[in-house]
């Protein structure tokens, strides 16, 4: 992989070549060097791809013919946590976008939007955020199912506090001070509107904030 700020090294998932053919042409407009683009129209062609040379960026539609670009994002992160991956999407399930929400991707856009939107979510990318770009319409979606939405770390510590672990062995596993967590959780509490944490973990196994 290159430079984490040169997104030189792609690789396109989706079915549809007219999709493929307008991301291919907004990355040579928003990408300002010299890109290496592989392009995969299924999901087990991403992974072969990717196990050959990981990417700096992956761009991918979740809708594919054989597996899901669900399954597909998954498998990756299992093998990378350093390839930028951008979600393009047609779908508007609330469930499914909170799933790709919790898979560690870099952004989410609604294929009708990508164009301005993928620039956004580009740049953004070199930025090192450790937040998710979200379009408007995506944004929107996840709000109308479930007012709060856990960030990245919000959910580590309740899928670890849902496995029984303490706050110094949360604390321990996730390599930051006990006061950390402690916060992370008052945060959770609040947001959630539990008021302890048996409440937070049964708001959380019953699906909430995933």
């Amino acid at each position: 992989m290159s430079n984490h700020n040169e997104l030189s090294n792609v690789i396109i998932c989706d079915d549809h070549f007219v999709s493929v053919v307008g991301i291919e042409m907004l990355l040579g407009q928003y990408l300002p060097f010299p890109l290496n683009i592989r392009k995969a129209t299924t999901g087990k062609k991403a992974i072969e791809l990717f196990t050959q040379k990981l990417p700096d960026l992956l761009v991918i539609d979740l809708g594919l013919p054989d597996i899901s670009g669900l399954e597909v994002i998954k498998k990756i992160r299992e093998s990378s946590i350093l390839s930028k991956i951008i979600v393009l999407t047609g779908q508007s399930e609330p469930q499914l976008l909170r799933q790709v929400y919790q898979l560690n991707v870099n952004a989410i856009l609604k294929k009708i939007n990508s164009g301005k939107n993928l620039e956004e979510a580009l740049n953004f990318l070199k930025t090192k955020n450790d937040n998710i770009y979200l379009d408007s319409s995506i944004q929107s979606i996840l709000d109308i199912q479930e007012t709060y939405v856990p960030t990245r770390r919000e959910y580590e510590v309740l899928e670890l506090m849902s496995k029984g672990l303490t706050s110094e062995e949360i604390a321990d596993q996730l390599k930051c001070s006990i006061p950390t967590i402690k916060t992370y959780r008052a945060r959770i509490m609040d947001k959630s509107s539990t008021r302890n944490s048996a409440e937070m973990i049964s708001w959380f196994l019953k699906g909430h904030g995933k």
